[in-house]
């Protein structure tokens, strides 16, 4: 029986500027080009969603003055990508370039953006 391998990352990237996202899109453009694991490996664009924005009302006086207020706001810009490949189960570069792919791309990354990963690993018999 032979065993195809689907392997799905999906990175999702937040900053509290979105400026540093696009930086990373840029080196993510060169990891494209590069490709080092000489393999199949489809790498989405990144996909922009949506900003949140929190907005935190605060007194000036805590005595007096109920009505002098000020406003602060704490935005987040968020952006995800996905990293697939197909493998034959007679393929020896197994789940390596997935590890090594989110080793890249911590070495790659900006200080001020955050990561989570999360991989879908799943065995399709032919």
């Amino acid at each position: 029986m032979n065993r195809n391998i689907s392997i799905q990352c999906k990175f999702e990237l937040k900053s509290f500027h979105s400026n540093f996202i696009l930086l990373f899109s840029k080196s993510l453009k060169k990891i494209k080009q590069q490709n080092p694991w000489k393999t199949k490996i489809l790498i989405s664009n990144l996909v922009s969603l949506p900003k949140t924005v929190k907005v935190f009302t605060v007194l000036r006086s805590p005595h007096v003055d109920k009505k002098s207020r000020e406003q602060f706001e704490i935005r987040t810009s968020k952006s995800f990508f996905h990293v697939s490949e197909h493998l034959d189960s007679s393929s020896e570069t197994s789940l390596i370039w997935s590890l090594q792919f989110s080793k890249l791309l911590k070495s790659k990354m900006l200080a001020g953006i955050g990561v989570s990963e999360t991989r879908d690993i799943s065995f399709i018999s032919k």
